[in-house]
């Protein structure tokens, strides 16, 4: 009867040990598939370079609300500038970084700015009575696939001597990489491993087992991809603008409104400082536009009390813009803020686009 009993368990146990080696064979193709398609995903990402650069071939005059006009492209990966329209449209959805600079002279009046879709992202202003005079502009901007960007003259009336214009992206389809993941993830149970029993005897254990292992090995795999992704889509972007005229004779450091961007949580409006929220290199970009009469003013980008990049407003009789670059590497934790270094003017422009601070993470990492 005991013999009975036990052979009557041995049974149940091979059922069920069937039943379960049924359904992890089952999941083995649905894993395959999905693993598949992470792969495939990554490397279309990794392929997904967007970048152009152009630049206005001779003197071209320009009037209110013109679209200025480029030659052949330097560069066009991606394909995104239409020479036809002198428009950008994004091939692609993503966060995009552009870059402006424009050159005027013969005491010539020059406003240019970059639009989205019909709406202001970023302005760039050169205005010499005598001489040559530059001026330069960055933003950091959402686009989804389809989306115009260009360049258009505001207002003024000048001879537009150079101009140029560069972008090139920083994330494409983060949000649909995430979905495929979380499909791959759907379709491992954390409660199909199987744990070997001291009385399993039978040979169809030797192959559950190998079963289980494969299954392991395939999450592990999963696992490691997913942690591959993570790095490599880690994103922090932000971009923020003076809101109103600031007086910096008694408050030398810059405050800003509420970031029109700010991914990775870096930017503190309660600071007015961007606090890396990870370790790695970093690139950033300021603009301002500040009224000194005879007198200059100098305003710094200071990573924790030391001056990393600099840049002056300096014009006789008008307001003056000017900006500048800089890679640098932070640490997590570290802070990034502008305040004014020198001179004896004080009076920084604001409202809209008129003086801005952005940045973005170029590398995550602390082995450079």
């Amino acid at each position: 009867m005991s013999a009975m009993r036990d052979e009557i368990a041995n049974v149940t146990s091979l059922n069920r040990k069937m039943t379960t080696m049924e359904h992890e064979i089952s999941v083995i193709p649905g894993l395959e598939a999905n693993l598949s398609a992470v792969v495939s995903e990554i490397d279309k990402q990794r392929n997904s370079a967007v970048a152009f650069q152009v630049s206005v071939p001779r003197d071209q005059q320009l009037y209110t609300n013109m679209i200025v006009r480029f030659g052949v492209p330097l560069l066009n990966v991606g394909g995104g500038f239409q020479r036809a329209t002198n428009t950008f449209v994004a091939p692609v959805s993503g966060l995009y970084v552009f870059f402006l600079k424009i050159t005027s002279y013969r005491d010539h009046y020059l406003n240019v700015a970059l639009k989205k879709n019909g709406l202001v992202i970023a302005e760039a202003e050169s205005d010499d009575g005598q001489n040559y005079d530059r001026s330069s502009a960055q933003v950091v901007v959402q686009l989804a696939t389809g989306d115009k960007v260009w360049a258009q003259q505001r207002f003024g009336d000048a001879t537009s001597r150079s101009c140029s214009v560069r972008m090139v992206a920083l994330c494409v389809k983060l949000v649909a990489m995430l979905t495929v993941m979380g499909i791959v993830r759907a379709h491992v149970s954390d409660s199909g491993h199987i744990v070997k029993r001291s009385d399993d005897s039978h040979p169809l254990e030797a192959i559950v087992l190998k079963q289980g292992q494969l299954i392991d090995e395939m999450r592990s795999e999963i696992t490691a991809m997913k942690s591959q992704m993570a790095e490599y889509h880690k994103l922090v972007v932000f971009m923020v603008s003076v809101p109103t005229n600031q007086d910096l004779s008694h408050q030398p450091r810059l405050n800003f409104g509420t970031p029109s961007l700010n991914v990775g949580g870096g930017f503190h409006t309660a600071t007015d400082s961007f606090v890396a929220p990870v370790s790695g290199l970093y690139v950033f970009f300021l603009k301002v536009n500040g009224i000194a009469g005879p007198n200059s003013i100098i305003i710094g980008l200071v990573k924790d009390g030391q001056v990393i990049a600099e840049t002056e407003t300096n014009d006789n009789d008008n307001n003056d813009r000017s900006s500048v670059q800089v890679v640098v590497k932070v640490s997590a934790g570290q802070s990034v803020w502008v305040e004014k270094k020198g001179g004896t003017g004080n009076l920084i422009i604001g409202g809209g686009v008129q003086s801005t601070f952005g940045g973005f993470l170029l590398r995550a990492g602390d082995s450079f």
